[in-house]
């Protein structure tokens, strides 16, 4: 347990279970591969199988981690101390808070020691928190009374009536003749199951708060292990769904996302295609930007979740630290009447943010007596009071102009505006007129795709 410096290394799950002489390091691996693979917390899938008691899980872990535990079986938590938390969060995170003392916020943990979890939490809700041992399937539970069951738990439950017809057939004697039509023949677009499957990978998406979603067919020429990928990006990292979608599904699926832009073409397969979608979630406003290209396994697509909802957000809901909040904004005061001039990059990897901070600082600035103009290719949100231009440089305006970040910033500062934002400074021409409008009495805000800030 010790290593270098005298710095004590709290054991993880695995190797408390193999210290404790109650699995093998083998048998420790195949049941963490069997939880990967299942989608469930390894402690989930030790209760189940029935290798260790929960009570005796429960103590093992509290007395080498040195947590209190919580035995939330036993426990009927109220909702609004759950909701205290994003659904998102807690489900990502595996915890939920259990009580609520003054400024003291209790939160029950899959595994506490991760002390990122519990700033964050701390900096979301502005309460001390504690953390608490407690079992995964207990966490899950008690998430699953208040908000119901999440959207890969309906997406299991949707493939299962779906192949139940499969089943019955392969019981009648015609197993091989159906597994090739299945792998050959393609569902129909309109079918029922189509859309439910299309629809629970959207509100997957929604209740973990994902920025992208990723549909990507890759095949096996044996057809054993072909298989449909389905993967969201959160926090700027891709992450597998925990659920898999029929192979035979992959061409109805796709199809089924170009109807719903109405403008895509179903039946071209053969050439990049870009769409949007516009639907409501729970009464709120969603838009898809949607990318479709082909692939050598058939047809690839992207789905960028643009919340308009997500852009209102205050600035002060964006969990920055006290003290950069507060030199944030003391950048954005006295605006107006050019009292206030300067440029603002914010960098970062896709899905990292950036658009949503600007916005958010947009928001916090946008008053009558100040104009606002942005450059965006694409707009991709409508904000009230503020004139918004699309940018396209495949429009061609004579000789060797186009329509670019860098034309729209030169027009702009003859339309007497206090305040700029152009979506990305993606050349050094763009960067010079920034530049040169944020020393002539203009704020500017941009974005520069970077791995990090630093950079």
């Amino acid at each position: 347990m010790a290593i270098a410096g005298g710095i004590h290394r709290k054991m993880g799950i695995k190797e408390i279970l193999v210290a404790n002489n109650i699995l093998t390091q083998d048998k420790c691996n195949a049941i963490d591969e069997a939880a990967k693979k299942d989608g469930k917390h390894i402690q989930q899938i030790l209760i189940e199988e029935k290798l260790i008691t929960e009570s005796k899980l429960l103590k093992i872990l509290a007395d080498e981690w040195d947590f209190k535990a919580v035995d939330l079986s036993k426990l009927k938590i109220p909702k609004e101390i759950v909701q205290l938390i994003p659904e998102a969060i807690a489900r990502r995170q595996i915890c939920v808070p259990f009580a609520k003392q003054k400024d003291t916020l209790f939160v029950a943990m899959a595994d506490p020691r991760d002390f990122l979890i519990i700033e964050d939490i701390s900096l979301r809700t502005g309460l001390e928190v504690k953390g608490y041992l407690s079992l995964a399937h207990w966490i899950n539970k008690s998430l699953q009374e208040v908000y119901g069951k999440s959207g890969s738990e309906a997406m299991k439950k949707l493939l299962k009536s779906v192949s139940n017809g499969k089943d019955k057939k392969k019981d009648d004697g015609i197993q091989l003749a159906e597994e090739k039509k299945a792998d050959i023949a393609d569902v129909d677009a309109n079918a029922p199951e189509v859309e439910k499957i299309v629809n629970v990978i959207i509100l997957s998406a929604l209740s973990i708060k994902a920025s992208d979603i990723h549909i990507e067919p890759f095949e096996d020429p044996a057809g054993i292990n072909s298989q449909l990928l389905i993967r969201y990006r959160i926090d700027g990292v891709l992450k597998k769904s925990s659920f898999a979608v029929p192979w035979s599904y992959r061409n109805a699926i796709i199809a089924k996302i170009k109807i719903l832009t109405n403008s895509m073409n179903i039946t071209e397969r053969r050439i990049p295609q870009s769409g949007r979608i516009q639907i409501m979630a729970q009464g709120d406003p969603i838009e898809f930007r949607v990318e479709v290209v082909p692939t050598v396994y058939g047809e690839s697509c992207v789905m960028r979740i643009l919340d308009r909802k997500a852009v209102q957000v205050d600035i002060k809901q964006l969990a920055f630290l006290d003290d950069t909040l507060e030199s944030f904004l003391g950048l954005l005061q006295g605006i107006g009447g050019k009292k206030n001039f300067g440029l603002i990059i914010v960098c970062g990897p896709t899905g990292s943010g950036k658009s949503t901070t600007l916005y958010a600082a947009l928001n916090h600035v946008n008053r009558p007596d100040i104009k606002i103009l942005t450059a965006e290719n694409p707009v991709e949100f409508n904000l009230d009071g503020i004139v918004q231009v699309p940018v396209n440089p495949d429009i061609k305006l004579g000789s060797d102009k186009k329509f670019d970040f860098s034309l729209a910033l030169r027009s702009f500062l003859r339309l007497d505006p206090d305040v700029i934002m152009v979506g990305e400074m993606r050349d050094q021409e763009t960067a010079m007129i920034g530049m040169e409008a944020a020393m002539t009495g203009h704020l500017v805000f941009s974005t520069i795709h970077t791995n990090d800030a630093p950079s």
